[in-house]
């Protein structure tokens, strides 16, 4: 079920309507220390929300299998109230993406057509497949057929590009994670397999660090525990979501798979826009 009211932070975690931020101070004041919420970063979010590729397919995406089952089982079965803030930092990643992708069809069609600027790159193509028998869909950032790559946008702190160009950081395993299952969407869907994955990472101070990495096979992926997870492998995860979506498994009978997650000393769950219902149902308060 889609987001259908709003978590407001400067009226003490109410839920309130969806009109809330425009019609209100704390769409544009600070409120008891709390920030505002612009309506228009509100309406942002809620489009996004609407208007994913994977809302209301019933089909698993590729992000789904490194992530929680029983975020994925509320967001799609429950109508939801959410604090918008929550999507700040993946909003901006979407921003990012729509932009390059309008930017790419408009090369193809307008004045700039003729140079070939963009030629031979399909962005955000849908891939279908099956991994862990599961049926199993994904929107690569680019594809380059006739050089066997696959490219991957994804944004990172300042600090965290210096040490991954420097070496002293590895790229996220996530991403090398994510990159693979597309990779292997895209030979069932298409025919042919890519060869070279390149993360892309981008921060405000140094621009774009293209970082190649070795794509994984189907086992070492299908093997893999996302978010620093100790407990549950892409396999598990993606089973899950799919029972899930089925309708065969009700969300309230997973584990708390996001309490066996981490991002450095947080979990998961802390950064789950849904967390309040989930801990709710499970432990009787959102805490």
């Amino acid at each position: 079920m889609p987001i259908t009211a709003w978590k407001c932070a400067g009226c003490g975690g109410r839920e309130v309507p969806l009109n809330h931020f425009a019609t209100s101070p704390c769409g544009y004041e600070w409120v008891a220390g709390k920030p505002p919420v612009h309506p228009s970063f509100a309406a942002a979010v809620l489009h996004h929300d609407r208007t994913h590729y994977s809302r209301g397919t019933g089909v698993v995406s590729v992000t789904m299998g490194l992530g929680c089952p029983r975020e994925v089982g509320i967001m799609a079965k429950e109508n939801v109230a959410v604090d918008p803030l929550m999507y700040n930092a993946p909003q901006g990643g979407t921003a990012w993406h729509e932009m390059v992708q309008k930017a790419h069809d408009a090369a193809l069609e307008g004045p700039f057509a003729e140079s070939s600027v963009v030629a031979g790159l399909i962005i955000e193509q849908k891939v279908t497949g099956r991994l862990a028998m599961v049926p199993l869909q994904g929107k690569p950032d680019c594809l380059r057929p006739a050089s066997l790559i696959i490219d991957d946008w994804k944004t990172k702190k300042d600090d965290d590009v210096k040490d991954i160009r420097s070496g002293k950081k590895r790229p996220d395993p996530d991403h090398i994670a994510q990159l693979s299952m597309y990779a292997a969407l895209v030979e069932q869907h298409d025919g042919w397999r890519p060869k070279r994955g390149i993360l892309w990472y981008r921060s405000h101070r140094y621009g774009m660090e293209p970082i190649e990495v070795g794509l994984w096979d189907e086992a070492q992926v299908l093997a893999y525990k996302p978010a620093s997870g100790t407990e549950y492998t892409v396999t598990d995860l993606l089973r899950a979501a799919d029972g899930v979506l089925r309708g065969v498994t009700k969300w309230e009978a997973l584990p708390l798979v996001g309490k066996t997650m981490s991002y450095g000393p947080t979990s998961k769950c802390d950064w789950c826009p849904v967390r309040d219902v989930c801990w709710t149902q499970a432990g009787g308060a959102p805490f």
